[in-house]
């Protein structure tokens, strides 16, 4: 079950009102991937889009820069709010990754990459991998200036399914001497044994055999 609520929410963009259903929390499958997706859709509603101007965000209390409002009524930015080729889910989703890189914020811009990745995967898209590699570029970005277990396994797998086998692997060997957690130093030998297999399959926690 996923729950609701609903807000007239102020554009921190355009500072004109709409009414938004806020995502206040859902409940996911046990057996997540090993990049941590938990197949519910309703995870994708953290970011909103605006309907008057387009911004997309997963803060849409929090104002922005008169920057980031550039980015928003930039060329590239609205060429993508026109782009047919993405339905208005996958759409919110790029463009919020889009527009946290440019507000330099790399984990918020790597995780909604992430997301689009996984829901356009779900899609069949053909830009899935795109935004795989995007996801990647961020996640690297925020590890070279913070220590963060989570995000760090999150891009073994994601370097693991790009076929990024070497990066992957330098990655997991980097991270290796720092984890103390018995589970999560199991599902790290395992993505090791993906990786030594040349394995870019999906794959779940369940296999770990925790």
């Amino acid at each position: 079950m996923s729950s609701y609520v609903k807000k007239v929410i102020k554009c921190p963009c355009c500072g004109k009102n709409y009414v938004a259903e806020l995502l206040k929390g859902y409940s996911s499958y046990a057996d997540v991937d090993l990049d941590t997706n938990p197949h519910n859709p309703a995870l994708y509603d953290r970011v909103l889009l605006c309907p008057a101007c387009g911004f997309a965000t997963s803060k849409p209390y929090t104002a922005i820069t008169e920057d980031l409002k550039a980015s928003v009524k930039s060329t590239v930015y609205t060429d993508m709010l026109k782009n047919r080729q993405f339905d208005n889910t996958g759409k919110k989703l790029l463009l919020a990754g889009y527009l946290a890189v440019k507000d330099k914020d790399a984990k918020e811009a790597g995780y909604n990459y992430l997301l689009a990745y996984w829901y356009l995967k779900e899609t069949n898209s053909v830009n899935a991998d795109k935004a795989c590699e995007k996801a990647i570029r961020n996640f690297e970005r925020y590890l070279k200036c913070n220590f963060d277990e989570e995000i760090a396994m999150i891009l073994i797998d994601c370097l693991r399914q790009m076929k990024r086998f070497d990066e992957a692997i330098e990655t997991a060997n980097s991270l290796e001497p720092y984890i103390s957690d018995d589970k999560l130093m199991a599902i790290l030998l395992f993505e090791k044994k993906l990786i030594s297999d040349n394995d870019s399959g999906t794959h779940r926690v369940s296999e770990v055999g925790l």
